[in-house]
């Protein structure tokens, strides 16, 4: 299984995954003058080149290569586990552990029986949207309805970049999640989020694509489900998992 978790191309320090299990593990340490990056994903393979130990981790819709330099510890990982893991500027693995949290929160929400509850909402595709002030955090290229055309799942953000490329984050801004068609657009998110982030998953569960976003914000949680059907050419969007009102969020990843 190779399942792509999206990723917005900034140092993604990710610590969602912590703050959900409530896990009080202290970060890596890290070498005087190091800093380490830390991030999530699924492995999906794990082999010795040039006598060293590569680990290949799939994220935010591409691969992650990464030296593990203990042996002991190169042995004891497992392809299809979900981690969490540290590493510094030359891809060398400092800490890594294992969360299945996350993955099960994901696959687990597909294989839930539809709630009479829960409101569906089937997204059409409409005219290309205009992107032009918006910031393009990453994308991720896929035929997933194999009609021949690459579609471009999109993220977008309001915020701007600096001289030197980095996002002026403020407080809130426009985040909007696009899948770009040919000649169409299926517009998944569009909406204000402050103090937040969105970040999405571009999966698959045997014949079937799914998007699923993850938005952690200071007073409320959710996981949203795309499913996209083919023969209607639509998503089907249900949230199987929203938390607000008085939420008394803990922790959560610092951004993109």
């Amino acid at each position: 299984m190779k399942v792509y978790i999206k990723k917005i191309t900034f140092i993604l320090v990710l610590l969602l995954g912590f703050a959900l299990v409530g896990c009080n593990r202290e970060a890596p340490q890290a070498q005087v003058g190091e800093e380490l990056t830390l991030n999530a994903g699924i492995a999906h393979s794990k082999y010795v080149e040039d006598d060293k130990n590569y680990i290949e981790i799939s994220i935010d819709g591409g691969d992650l290569k990464l030296q593990v330099e203990d042996d002991t510890l190169f042995d004891s990982l497992m392809e299809d586990e979900f981690y969490l893991f540290a590493y510094n500027k030359d891809n060398v693995i400092k800490d890594i552990e294992v969360n299945s949290y996350l993955k099960d929160l994901v696959l687990d929400s597909m294989k839930q029986p539809v709630d009479d509850d829960m409101e569906l909402q089937g997204i059409k595709a409409q005219d290309p949207v205009s992107t032009d002030d918006l910031t393009l955090l990453d994308e991720y290229i896929i035929d997933f309805n194999q009609d021949g055309f690459e579609e471009r799942i999109s993220m977008y953000v309001s915020a701007g970049r600096d001289e030197s490329g980095e996002i002026m984050w403020d407080d809130g801004q426009r985040w909007l999640l696009v899948v770009h068609g040919d000649g169409k657009d299926f517009v998944l998110f569009d909406d204000y989020v402050q103090l937040g982030t969105i970040h999405f998953n571009v999966l698959t569960e045997e014949d079937d694509f799914y998007i699923t976003t993850i938005s952690s914000r200071t007073a409320n949680f959710a996981v949203t489900q795309y499913e996209y059907h083919k023969e209607q050419d639509l998503f089907i969007q249900r949230t199987p998992i929203a938390i607000e009102g008085n939420v008394n969020m803990l922790h959560s990843s610092s951004g993109y």
